[in-house]
């Protein structure tokens, strides 16, 4: 394309408050180049060459109606499209490519093709009318007729009942003319002949997206809590949804000074602004059991809020202090009612009443046929290009996990399709029943995802019911209580500079920028998904991945342009990358113009995406292999309107951004452009600490290797420059203010730091001393002011940890490979150092899996087992073989390498055998027995025969709690390792641990928690002591190696002074604490993070912290309560800290 000289400064089209990380846009007008689809039309399912010749069509579908195809000699420009109205033609229907359908008269067809960049005109056929999902749906007589925005009404309405069908329903709003009818399906030829017809399709039932079959008893949820500390709640912001009801009396939204018992408008109420039946429903008030309280389940997963009523449930809605504006399409019998028309939906919340107007849509239905662009989804796309600040989400639909499954009306362009994920740490993992993409037209979907399994939120039948739910139902409104917050942080004016600013407020905001923050921000860490895909769409949403927040090391940058662009016209920016900390992502998002149904592509206005790099590499928007963009790509995005960029180690310099106006036929084009990432003035440098050496050599220190109280300690920190300018002459100065600590030298010198380079203190260490009083595990906070020639200045934040405990992960959890088809429930495991094996078995297959030992756990294959419910598995190295339990026959096999069974016994763990571990010096075999729903357990000692001789009692009472043994050869009575999951008698996993057990008595000897993990199996590494363990859900078959209790781990020595900084843990301040403690953790990268209380009994208390983080020092403020809202008693309770570089555990007081 070639530009002209044409350059505009475009400043001052929106009343957002700028950036310096971006300027303002530079027009440039080009010439779009020709494209080979130009010279086709498609239109549903007719793709032709109208100079070549039209399409066979039956003859009792063909002929003229009036109505025409006028196609252009594209690109489309604004004058081609003028001159043609100036002849009073509309042109409001447009289909690929370069076409519109318009109404001619003898005369205005004649003048039409006669104009020089008119390609053709001819008839729009009747054929082009008819759905082909009469083909699908092929029992329906109840139809869906679009008429043309000039059609006659009321004369089409009289020909409908000239020919005997029944007429339920007309709808009609400026853009959006709907009829419903009853009619013989033999009628349809004589009804696309009707001229002021455009489109024919069967009336499809909407139902639920829910799926009851997914419930769980675990109740993990994902905690967005950062988002709330920092002030964005959803106060000022509206939400709406459509759904069966809501219970209005329910904690989560009455106002006792406002009852809601009929529809009206309660502009005063504290939550629920209006409630209303939309025109054109059928729907009755209120909220009852046979929609399983589906709309008071998702109103309160969007903005629930019982504190208001005195509440204390933890699981209000994403942002609780926003208001609803509800729609009620639900009747007595667990159905749904949808008017026509949805403008009926949209257009009152839209308005509002004094109490607010909503922005920001979910909804949890959709149709069950198709993945077209058909008339609900046009209708979707419609309200969005008229009200440009108004997003919808949409659920994807349940018919996963197959290809093409999301329906109307998700299919549409602009909405957000929500795909759904797990929940708590399996939110990195698709649900199985969320619907894939593509659509028919090849556009990604769904767009994001988000949880979607086991949401607990509030149902009936009183006003303080809870339940969990699943389904891309519950998506969706996960999704759009996020699209509020994103709202809110504008709105609150928090942008640009990450402080809540009343004067940098936005007024406008529009759907796109909302849309394009949510995609941005997606994690793209889903297992099994690589971005951009028909699973997972850009990832699962994470909203401190985009927004800014001061201090924060990613940048945002964005630009909500209300202008937009036509055809032929670009908008240039410019930003600087000068770190290559975070990955640069650039994402582009435009609500665009309403395409005629049945239209393949359905994209009117295609915008393209240009980045280029301060190395003159190119990338385009949506061509990506490999999760990131490949360079100087051939092809360009022709389907979807979203489009990204990412780099995931960006040159650092500056990078050029271009929105192309490729071809805008219904135009101007408004967009939304947001930038994240490194960004900032190339001329600061930037350092980052990448390592801590901590060296305590006697007679001062243990010469353990890590700090402890009372030690004199020499801190080393290695600095890292991964900006674009280099330091000179560094000298940093150690500064902290504990009490516990007390520096003897604080200055050290670390010389030149070129950019790419690192450098530490080594020859000039640090020195301080720790106080004896200093409790174990407290976090010391520090300052490592730097300083450099030319002026550098630089303050870094870090805390080093006094003591260590808890449990530390050394790799995973690894998710693990197993045959195809086969049910993902492993359990136990054992090691054969002779080849160097992990050997894992499954629950439900007969099937023993095979393993490499290392990180990686890589697949080897599997051998048979001689049992369906293999529960545990060890190595004896004697005769080269392995012991196999087998829960279904409750026996004990003798097996070689390749699965044979050498012999076998009964099992004197005769209940619901699970463990096994076996101590080859003594020839013994120790067996655990579960005891169904019984609290009590056992283990059994007994010979290679299965004389047992030896029955310990597990001093534990939990249900079903007993699991997988191993043996701990390093204790100096050979002890052994009990894996326990402990049930509550509601079926609810309580807590899992691993406990060291005395081998005679089973007495416990000392435990570690585990961080929720669903665990089954584990096994010792004779090579260092260590363990592994297997997890058979959350995260689902996956592989964990953990330190031993005994176990060597990586110490801390001189190759650390390049190695990654470690993860903090701080005890909590005050401690005790009486009302409320401040937790502060630190991690050195982005990485996902748990935290989690438990009580002394190991049982969960709550989740504060459940996803994936950005670096650097985080604070949460936890008010003592537990999951279920009640306050805690008195007590000494545990902190536990997990993340992918491993787990810390501090404990905590509560005192009243």
């Amino acid at each position: 394309m070639s530009l002209s000289l044409c350059l505009i400064l475009l400043v001052g089209l929106h009343p957002q408050e700028r950036s310096p990380l971006i300027n303002p846009p530079i027009a440039r007008n080009f010439t779009p180049q020709y494209q080979v689809e130009y010279d086709y039309i498609s239109i549903n399912g007719y793709h032709f060459n109208p100079k070549q010749g039209t399409p066979a069509i039956p003859e009792e579908l063909r002929g003229e109606t009036g109505y025409y195809l006028i196609q252009l000699k594209g690109p489309v420009f604004n004058d081609m499209k003028a001159l043609i109205e100036s002849y009073g033609v509309r042109l409001d229907e447009y289909i690929p490519y370069n076409t519109f359908i318009a109404r001619l008269n003898p005369t205005q067809k004649s003048i039409i093709e006669g104009l020089s960049f008119v390609n053709w005109v001819g008839n729009y056929e009747p054929a082009y009318k008819i759905s082909p999902l009469f083909e699908e749906i092929r029992d329906e007589n109840k139809m869906i007729l679009l008429l043309f925005n000039d059609a006659d009404v009321d004369g089409v309405v009289n020909e409908l009942k000239r020919m005997g069908c029944e007429v339920l329903d007309v709808e009609l709003t400026e853009n959006n003319k709907v009829v419903e009818i009853w009619a013989e399906r033999s009628k349809i030829p004589e009804l696309s002949h009707i001229p002021g017809i455009m489109w024919i399709e069967p009336w499809m039932e909407t139902v639920l997206f829910n799926s009851n079959a997914q419930w769980v008893t675990q109740t993990w949820k994902q905690n967005s809590r950062r988002i709330w500390n920092k002030g964005i709640d959803g106060e000022g912001q509206v939400v709406t949804t459509s759904d069966t009801g809501i219970l209005t009396s329910h904690n989560m939204v009455r106002d006792p000074s406002y009852p809601i018992n009929n529809v009206g408008d309660y502009p005063n109420h504290r939550k629920i602004i209006a409630y209303k039946i939309p025109s054109g429903s059928s729907a009755t008030f209120g909220d009852n059991a046979n929609g399983s309280w589906h709309g008071t389940h998702t109103c309160g997963t969007i903005c629930g809020d019982d504190s208001y009523v005195g509440g204390t449930e933890p699981d209000d809605g994403m942002p609780f202090k926003a208001k609803m504006y509800f729609e009620d399409i639900g009747d007595d019998w667990g159905g749904l009612s949808l008017p026509s028309n949805y403008d009926n939906l949209w257009l009152p919340p839209y308005n509002g009443n004094a109490g607010g107007a909503a922005r920001s849509s979910s909804n949890s239905w959709g149709q069950t046929s198709g993945n077209s662009y058909t008339s609900t989804a046009r209708m979707v796309d419609i309200f969005m290009w008229n009200h440009k600040d108004f997003l919808i989400s949409f659920s994807a639909g349940n018919d996963g996990p197959g290809s093409g499954t999301v329906h109307p009306p998700a299919t549409a362009k602009d909405c957000i399709t929500a795909g759904a994920c797990g929940n708590g740490s399996g939110a990195n993992m698709m649900a199985s029943f969320s619907s894939r993409g593509p659509t028919a037209d090849n556009r990604i979907k769904p767009t994001v995802t988000a949880p979607g399994s086991n949401l607990r939120s509030s149902v009936g039948p009183n006003d303080d019911s809870y339940t969990l739910m699943s389904g891309t139902s519950m998506a969706s409104p996960c999704i759009g209580g996020n699209m509020a917050l994103v709202r809110d942080y504008f709105a609150s004016g928090f942008y640009p500079t990450g402080v809540e600013t009343p004067s940098n407020a936005w007024s406008y905001i529009s759907a796109a920028m909302v849309k394009a923050i949510l995609i941005n921000g997606a994690k793209p860490d889903i297992q099994g998904s690589t971005i951009p895909d028909n699973n997972t769409g850009w990832g699962r949403i994470c909203l401190d991945n985009v927004l800014y927040f001061a201090n924060d090391i990613r940048q945002l940058a964005v630009w909500d342009d209300t202008v937009g662009v036509s055809t032929g016209q670009t908008k240039n920016f410019q930003v600087t990358v000068n770190n290559q900390s975070e990955p640069l992502k650039i994402t582009l998002v435009w609500t665009d113009y309403y395409a005629a149904s049945g239209a393949n592509p359905a994209i009117v206005n295609n915008l393209n995406l240009r980045v280029t790099g301060p190395n003159a590499t190119e990338y385009r928007g949506n061509q990506y292999s490999g999760g990131q963009s490949i360079p100087n790509p051939s092809s360009w995005d022709t389907r979807n309107v979203e489009e990204n960029v990412r780099r995931d180690v960006p040159e650092t310099g500056i990078w050029t951004i271009e929105v192309i106006g490729q071809n805008v036929p219904q135009g101007p084009q408004p967009f939304a452009l947001v930038v994240s990432g490194g960004l900032g003035n190339l001329s600061d440098p930037v350092l980052h600490i990448s390592g801590d050496l901590i060296e305590d050599p006697s007679p001062g220190g243990n010469g353990n290797g890590r700090i402890d109280p009372g030690e004199t300690v020499y801190l080393t920190d290695t600095l890292v420059n991964s900006s674009a300018a280099g330091v000179t002459s560094c000298v940093g100065t150690l500064r902290e203010s504990s009490p516990y600590i007390t520096l003897l030298d604080s200055v050290g010198n670390f010389g030149d730091i070129p950019v790419g380079a690192s450098g530490h203190n080594g020859s000039s260490r640090f020195r301080f001393s720790v106080s004896s009083t200093t409790p174990d595990g407290t976090l010391i906070p520090f300052v490592l002011h730097l300083t450099g020639s030319g002026g550098y200045t630089q303050d870094i934040e870090f805390e080093l940890l006094v003591g260590l405990g808890g449990l530390q992960v050394i790799w995973g959890p690894k998710q693990l490979e197993i045959e195809p088809g086969d049910t993902h429930f492993i359990y136990g495991l054992g090691y054969n150092p002779n080849n160097d094996r992990l050997y894992v078995t499954n629950f439900y297959e007969k099937h023993i899996y095979m393993y490499t030992s290392d990180s990686n756990a890589t697949y080897l294959g599997y051998i048979n087992a001689p049992d369906t419910m293999g529960t545990d598995i060890k190595y004896c190295s004697y005769d080269n073989t392995l012991w196999f339990a087998g829960s279904n026959t409750k026996r004990v096999y003798k097996i070689d390498l390749s699965g044979n069974v050498l012999r076998q016994f009964n099992n004197p763990a005769s209940t619901y055998p699970c463990g096994l571990a076996w101590l080859e010096s003594s020839r013994l075999l120790y067996l655990s027995d579960r005891m169904t729903d019984n609290t009590s357990s056992y283990i059994y000692r007994t010979d290679t025969l299965g004389n047992w001789d030896l029955q310990i009692t597990v001093p534990l009472y939990a249900v079903n709690a007993t699991r997988c043994l191993a043996l701990e050869p390093n204790n100096p009575d050979t002890s052994l390792l009990l894996i326990y999951t402990a049930f509550n008698s509601g079926g609810t996993l309580d807590s899992v641990g691993l406990y060291e057990l005395d081998r005679e008595f089973g007495d416990v000897i000392q435990r570690v928690l585990f961080p929720g993990w669903n665990a089954r199996g584990v096994e010792y590494d004779p090579r260092d002591g260590n363990y592994w363990v297997t997890i058979a859900q959350g995260p689902d078959r996956s592989i964990v190696k953990i330190a031993g209790f005994y176990g060597i781990t990586p110490g801390v020595n001189e190759q650390r002074l390049t190695s990654t900084r470690p993860i903090s843990l701080s005890p909590g301040m005050p401690n005790p604490f009486t009302e409320q403690v401040k937790i502060s953790y630190s991690l050195p990268a982005r990485m996902k993070v748990r935290l989690a209380l438990y009580d002394v009994t190991g049982r969960l208390v709550t989740t504060l912290v459940n996803g994936v983080e950005e670096p650097g020092v985080k604070t949460i403020i936890w008010d003592g309560k537990s999951d279920n809202g009640s306050l805690i008693s008195n007590g000494v309770y545990f902190c536990y800290l997990e993340t992918e570089d491993g787990s810390l555990v501090r404990k905590i007081v509560h005192t009243k």
